[in-house]
């Protein structure tokens, strides 16, 4: 598995607000997050298909609408923008405060975390740990 990653956080933000890009690449289509001057800086998921994927597509999107009833999708030149309705999106804080809430409910009834937990923290540890170290070198 190939991985490139290229991270930067400037202190203030160019233009003001904040941007981010990723790009996901699959072998029948990218994934890609945009949030710039083009999104109005507030982060889009597009798919930008590189085979025939319209009908897949179509039906993941409407399994999602029992989890998350109003996701939906817009055919762009080319590629396809998901679209979220604004009931479904929450900020960072939001987001921190819900995710500790989840863990501290899970150490209040002595809950084991989720399977995929360990390996993540693991990973995301390793290259912050291993960052600070290759940056004092």
């Amino acid at each position: 598995m190939h991985v490139s990653l290229e991270t930067r956080w400037n202190w203030e933000a160019q233009a003001g607000d904040d941007t981010h890009t990723a790009c996901y690449r699959g072998s029948r289509a990218r994934l890609e997050l945009r949030q710039g001057a083009a999104q109005g800086y507030r982060s889009e998921l597009y798919i930008v298909p590189v085979a025939d994927i319209a009908t897949a597509i179509e039906r993941r999107i409407a399994a999602l609408q029992t989890a998350y009833p109003g996701v939906g999708l817009m055919k762009l030149r080319g590629e396809w923008r998901v679209t979220i309705p604004d009931t479904l999106r929450i900020g960072h804080e939001e987001h921190f405060a819900k995710m500790t809430r989840r863990f501290l409910d899970d150490v209040e009834h002595r809950r084991s975390p989720p399977p995929w937990e360990k390996p993540n923290s693991l990973a995301k540890y390793y290259v912050c740990t291993e960052g600070v170290a290759l940056s004092h070198a």
